[in-house]
């Protein structure tokens, strides 16, 4: 019995150390910009990683226009090399959520469920909405 129980709790630190180090393997994903509005609004991606199922983004929406934008949204699809779909997901600028000229939003540990696939790229588009001036 304890030769089962110690087996036991060896097989778990294993897979513990396992997936978190396959979490911080950074990956090289091509990033396309699919915005199909014109919008002042730039996002910068800083890190990429992927755990075997899923791929965590870490990147930046900088605002380079005088107007202010809020309800500021991305949408990752992560594709394969062969260009087909892996997985998508959205995600909202919140901290700040109305982003004025040069302010930044930092978007952190972002996932996409990959289905145990490697991406080769990720497209993303920004949907924001301009803020109203005062004076309206």
């Amino acid at each position: 019995m304890r030769n089962v129980l110690l087996l036991a709790v060896t097989c778990i630190i294993v897979l513990t150390v396992t997936t978190s180090t396959l979490a911080d393997t950074p990956i090289d994903v091509q990033l396309r910009d699919q915005t199909v509005e014109p919008i002042p609004l730039h996002y910068s991606l800083q890190k990429a990683t992927f755990d075997g199922q899923t791929v965590f983004l870490w990147g930046t929406i900088v605002n380079r226009a005088a107007q202010s934008y809020h309800d500021i949204s991305i949408t990752f699809t992560a594709k394969d090399k062969n260009g087909q779909f892996l997985g998508r997901n959205t995600w909202y600028a919140e901290s700040p959520g109305t982003l004025g000229f040069q302010q930044q939003s930092t978007l952190d540990a972002n996932t996409i469920e990959t289905g145990g696939k490697k991406p080769a790229t990720i497209d993303y588009v920004i949907e924001a909405k301009q803020a109203m001036s005062p004076e309206e």
